[in-house]
């Protein structure tokens, strides 16, 4: 029994000073950098290399294997990263936000978004968030490209789910995105409505150019419950959504966009969905951070304020 209890205390000591040396190796795991890991957290290279020998010694096994082109986790990393990655989070979390209670949300808050999800995620409700925060400033910087947020100088980006980073903790902010395709009353009068995706070869298609990539974006179709993509010669094309809406509201052909961008034109009879059994559920779009990173109040209040609540 004396034994047993003495070995608990030397594993409680050895416990208690490995914390920061777990600390350190969390954030090298997620990063998977010792470089990126040091400058997350403002010590340098060589401080974060001892903490994981130091780990390495305590438990006895080898954490990480790295080169200098490459790091992977041994099988012992990937158990202690698992089993402490989130627990830490929640811990680090939960200490700023008690840290930071007393305060004010204020500051500058600044988010990298796609047009798109501006649009559908927050441009819609932004008047009430400030309504909510009036000491807080808010910057949208409107970017179709994938940029590193931290190099930028960003709180937080937002974008599709397939366009995530590694290295990133998110959230959904918006539900599965519906494609609808449509027309103008004026349209179909005078050109008719197409019964099949094949019909569509014999309309005045409107196409979006991607402003990025320049190619063509794709016109998509559910068949058979797989979002399946059609490249249909258009008649027209444009990279500009807003123009799109105007060609479409002036009978100039057939379009596809998000049907939440269009509600008000369905639902007032300007435009018509089209097609409806073949219409796609499209991505969701995701507000990411840094993991691992000391949330900001002002970026916890966006996050809370934005996030998707899925329907009971």
């Amino acid at each position: 029994m004396h034994n047993a209890k003495l070995i608990m205390k030397q594993n409680l000591i050895y416990f208690q000073k490995s914390l920061p040396n777990i600390y350190v190796f969390i954030n090298v795991a997620r990063l998977a950098s010792l470089s990126k890991a040091a400058k997350h957290m403002g010590i340098s290279v060589s401080a974060v290399s001892q903490n994981l020998r130091n780990l390495e010694a305590i438990i006895g096994q080898k954490l990480l294997l790295r080169n200098n082109k490459s790091l992977h986790l041994t099988e012992a990393g990937r158990d202690l990263f698992e089993s402490f990655s989130d627990n830490f989070s929640i811990l680090e979390g939960k200490f700023f936000e008690i840290k930071d209670s007393h305060h004010e949300v204020s500051g500058l808050l600044r988010i990298n978004l796609s047009r798109l999800a501006a649009d559908v995620c927050v441009l819609p409700r932004l008047h009430e968030f400030i309504a909510n925060y009036p000491l807080l400033r808010v910057e949208l910087f409107i970017d179709d490209r994938n940029v590193d947020i931290i190099k930028e100088g960003f709180d937080a980006g937002i974008r599709f789910d397939n366009n995530l980073q590694n290295g990133f903790a998110a959230q959904p902010i918006s539900g599965k995105l519906k494609c609808i395709t449509m027309a103008s009353p004026k349209y179909i009068s005078q050109y008719g409505k197409p019964e099949t995706i094949d019909d569509l070869k014999n309309h005045r298609v409107i196409r979006f150019r991607l402003p990025l990539s320049r190619r063509l974006d794709p016109f998509s179709f559910s068949l058979d419950g797989k979002n399946m993509a059609y490249d249909i010669e258009p008649h027209i094309i444009m990279n500009d959504n807003n123009h799109i809406r105007q060609m479409l509201l002036q009978g100039m052909g057939i379009g596809q966009g998000i049907s939440q961008l269009y509600k008000d034109e369905i639902n007032s009879g300007q435009l018509v969905e089209l097609l409806e059994d073949f219409a796609p559920s499209f991505k969701q779009f995701y507000i990411y951070y840094p993991y691992g990173y000391q949330i900001p109040k002002k970026l916890i209040a966006f996050i809370d304020f934005f996030k998707f609540i899925e329907d009971e």
